[in-house]
């Protein structure tokens, strides 16, 4: 499935894969990637600094240094992201509703894939779409029971977003409920 939604995702914004990048993504996110890429700099010198932790400059960084910059990769890149994360959703349908009968999962990846914000997110380089990504991924995880999976998540989450340090104080917040450790 994974390898379906891949497919599925690419196909639906190959018309736009050379799309130049948005203000957004070149005001900080793409400058910074650039300077760690190119000269190593964890705080960037060709954006103003700011508060977002490093987790998308690094995959951004990492991918072009395999790549080679250009925008095509950035945008293949963040697409991977958005076909892993539909994957993950459909899992985690899968585990929610394995007790419903019909294909609840497929209905939750048809109507995320067909979301604008989604469909829109899904190749720029910002942080939305990795931390939905993980945000689902350490949900999946913990109601899985793999504790220690759902943490590494819920880090990747953390050095992606900042805001994302609601998820792991949720789960915790939910194994004290239930007095578990």
């Amino acid at each position: 499935f994974l390898a379906a939604f891949a497919v599925l995702v690419v196909l639906i914004h190959l018309p736009f894969l050379d799309l130049p990048f948005h203000w957004d993504e070149v005001g900080q996110f793409i400058p910074a990637a650039w300077d760690l890429s190119q000269r190593g700099l964890w705080v960037p010198h060709s954006a103003t600094p700011n508060v977002h932790p490093p987790g998308l400059m690094v995959y951004l960084a990492l991918v072009w240094k395999v790549f080679g910059f250009s925008v095509t990769a950035t945008r293949a890149a963040m697409l991977a992201l958005a076909a892993v994360a539909l994957w993950v959703v459909f899992l985690l349908g899968i585990r929610l509703c394995r007790h419903v009968e019909g294909a609840p999962a497929f209905a939750a990846v048809l109507l995320l894939g067909a979301s604008p914000i989604f469909y829109t997110q899904a190749m720029m380089a910002q942080l939305d779409m990795p931390a939905m990504l993980f945000t689902a991924a350490a949900l999946l995880l913990f109601l899985k029971e793999r504790m220690r999976w759902a943490a590494a998540a819920c880090v990747a989450l953390v050095l992606v977003k900042e805001t994302g340090i609601v998820v792991p104080l949720v789960l915790a917040g939910w194994l004290i409920a239930e007095r578990r450790e």
